[in-house]
């Protein structure tokens, strides 16, 4: 999977249009994570509206890449990078309330029906759009490296939160949602996401990317650290669904790994921080106007 990941961002890359590659993937994890969210919201008579969030799910998505792979969409004035995917989910919104008008019997579930239809399509697609903007920030070198970031920090942090937590893990981090969470592996995990930070924009930008830059490390570290932090809290929501539904997993086809939303949880919870961090200039290129 990590092999096949790193090929995408490199045939992205060096594409002539910027997301391209990265679309049809994100697509196909917002319908299997659609499919999970309806899975998890399901039982005690509660029936998600599932068309509304399957397919405002995948609109939101794909609506991010829309003003760029085709430009005579992109608009103009004061239309910003995210003018499409919040127009979009405001009508993502709009739709599930018309599903739960047209499908309405009783009203004892009708209002956690639609609470959680917008809920899944918030977070699956709204926090995933993030990630998609990510890949357009400032050049493309930069959009893929603050795409590369976000990966490679999170998924570091959750290898270091594992292993040092199978080794020295004492003290559960929130025992009722996920047992198996320490606060050693919490400070492991940080540890590496710093580490990897550094890592990310001091060796991958610069050599493999032609992208350095004149942040200190202390700028650069503490993205990697925030990135996990957030992270943490994205993989205990998860969690929290999951105890909410009794279920150990969110899908049952992919053994090993929980489901889609087990492997892009913390991911979705920290592309906001990345975005907003990045696009605020926390980290800068080399000749960055600023």
């Amino acid at each position: 999977m990590a092999a096949i990941t790193a090929l995408l961002v490199y045939a992205d890359f060096v594409s002539e249009r910027p997301g391209v590659y990265l679309l049809p993937v994100m697509t196909v994890f917002a319908i299997l994570s659609a499919g999970e969210m309806v899975r998890l919201g399901s039982g005690q008579a509660r029936r998600p509206p599932r068309v509304g969030i399957y397919l405002g799910t995948t609109l939101v998505v794909i609506s991010n890449f829309v003003p760029h792979l085709v430009p005579e969409l992109s608009g103009g004035g004061s239309s910003g990078a995210m003018a499409w995917p919040l127009a979009t989910l405001a009508v993502a919104i709009l739709f599930v309330s018309l599903v739960e008008i047209l499908n309405f019997e009783n009203a004892e579930k009708v209002s956690a029906n639609l609470c959680f239809g917008v809920f899944a399509i918030a977070y699956v697609a709204g926090l995933g759009s993030f990630i998609a903007q990510l890949r357009y920030l400032d050049s493309s070198r930069w959009g893929t490296l603050a795409v590369i970031s976000l990966f490679f920090i999170v998924k570091m942090s959750d290898i270091g939160a594992y292993i040092v937590g199978r080794l020295l893990g004492r003290h559960k981090l929130a025992p009722r949602v996920s047992p198996g969470k320490t606060i050693e592996g919490l400070v492991g995990g940080l540890a590496f996401a710093a580490v990897s930070a550094w890592v990310t924009f001091a060796v991958v930008g610069p050599q493999w990317l032609g992208t350095p830059t004149t942040s200190p490390w202390w700028k650069i570290m503490s993205y990697g650290v925030l990135l996990a932090l957030v992270g943490v809290l994205g993989d205990l929501n998860v969690s929290l669904l999951k105890r909410a539904a009794n279920l150990k997993d969110s899908s049952v086809w992919l053994p090993g790994f929980g489901g889609v939303l087990d492997l892009i949880d913390s991911l979705l919870a920290a592309a906001p921080v990345a975005y907003l961090l990045l696009a605020f200039e926390w980290i800068v290129p080399a000749g960055s106007a600023s």
